[in-house]
């Protein structure tokens, strides 16, 4: 299921949008990956559910997740500078720069969370 980018943009906008303002506060994105003959190439899509429940992508890279989750989050807001998720500090950054934790990452499911403002 291959998309284009600006389907992708629209979809994680849509995706973030729904995580913010709606009355659930997590989302889990599917990680699908797919085989390659070429060693070099790691090609990620990431798949969330959008408003009538079905399955879109929200990024796609041939540079594995780490690729995908700059997509997505280029796509949402556009930053100077983006974190890795494996740096130390990711979260604190990722709450800083849009109110939402990664709070689970088993290589085939992330688990996002809204920051609650009280």
């Amino acid at each position: 299921m291959r998309t284009n980018a600006k389907e992708r943009k629209s979809n994680a906008r849509q995706w973030y949008s729904l995580l913010i303002n709606s009355y659930n506060s997590k989302s889990a994105v599917v990680v699908q990956r797919y085989e390659s003959l070429n060693p070099n190439i790691s090609r990620v899509q990431l798949l969330a559910c959008n408003t009538i429940g079905t399955p879109v992508v929200i990024s796609e890279s041939i540079y594995g997740l780490t690729g995908c989750l700059c997509e997505l989050l280029q796509n949402i807001k556009k930053l100077d500078t983006v974190r890795t998720y494996y740096e130390n500090d990711f979260n604190d950054w990722l709450s800083d720069n849009y109110n939402i934790y990664l709070t689970y990452n088993d290589g085939m499911v992330l688990m996002f969370e809204r920051e609650d403002k009280e």
